[in-house]
């Protein structure tokens, strides 16, 4: 097997791709002709597939793949709006994609911090080893709530869908409740000025942002970004972010937010 697929990459590689007609050809037996419109970086484009191939191949992608198709669009939207010396915070850090990425930037944006909170005790592991090349991150083992207590998560074999609530993806056993302390966000906060929020908890948003009403008050709080808050949450959720002179907005089209549309992401941003 892995000589026939050295055998393929050197004849896509070394023949097929350094020969113009070859290549043409290669790609008209494999790929569509045409116009088409597709989806990336959660915006729409036309292309031509065949003179644009790597868009296209791109998109298959894209459409297949949650990070690519959810996350990066989203992560974009909110890189665009944090600024030098704010203190990020990643609520729901899983493995750190966002936190790394967003430490990276410190070059760029000098006095960025982030916290980065990740209540599942095995991806924290990861997270610590991710993080560790940064000097901006600190990664803390807590859960965030509305009030200081002993939560209940359950465990499944996918550690992005770990959260207090079951779902289909993560079905409700009692054998598998893992007791995790929690603290409301406001607990960390003091002495930070400037301060985007990400949060990603897989339903347990709206006590999240209850638990940071103080620095939402103070007005420390710039950016509040959200994944997605369940329905039966969402006039709270908004309302908080209303009282408090947010403007909220579609996290993957940039476009004012529609309360109708409540599985896209919202990010909410201090008028």
């Amino acid at each position: 097997m892995y000589g026939r697929n050295r055998l393929l990459d050197y004849f896509v590689n070394r023949i097929v791709l350094r020969s113009p007609k070859l290549r043409k050809a290669f790609q008209r037996a494999i790929y569509p002709s045409g116009i088409r419109n597709i989806d990336l970086l959660g915006q729409q484009f036309e292309i031509d597939v065949q003179s644009e191939i790597g868009y296209y191949r791109a998109s298959i992608a894209n459409k297949s793949n949650i990070f690519f198709r959810d996350e990066v669009p989203q992560l974009l939207t909110f890189v665009a709006a944090i600024s030098h010396g704010m203190t990020i915070v990643d609520a729901g850090a899983n493995i750190g994609t966002w936190t790394v990425t967003l430490a990276s930037l410190g070059s760029i944006l000098p006095g960025l911090r982030i916290m980065a909170f990740e209540p599942n005790p095995e991806t924290f592991k990861r997270l610590q080893v991710n993080c560790a090349r940064f000097p901006n991150v600190e990664t803390i083992n807590v859960a965030l709530s509305d009030s200081e207590k002993i939560l209940d998560f359950y465990e499944t074999t996918v550690s992005g869908v770990f959260g207090t609530k079951a779902s289909p993806f993560n079905p409700a056993d009692p054998k598998r409740v893992a007791k995790v302390a929690a603290k409301p966000l406001d607990y960390f906060l003091s002495g930070h000025s400037s301060i985007a929020i990400k949060i990603d908890v897989e339903g347990h948003e709206l006590e999240v942002l209850r638990g940071v009403q103080r620095s939402l008050e103070n007005g420390t709080v710039k950016i509040v970004f959200s994944d997605g808050v369940d329905e039966e949450n969402y006039s709270e959720f908004e309302a908080i972010l209303k009282k408090n002179k947010f403007s909220c907005f579609n996290a993957r089209s940039r476009k004012p937010f529609d309360g109708d549309e409540l599985s896209h992401p919202v990010i909410a941003v201090r008028s």
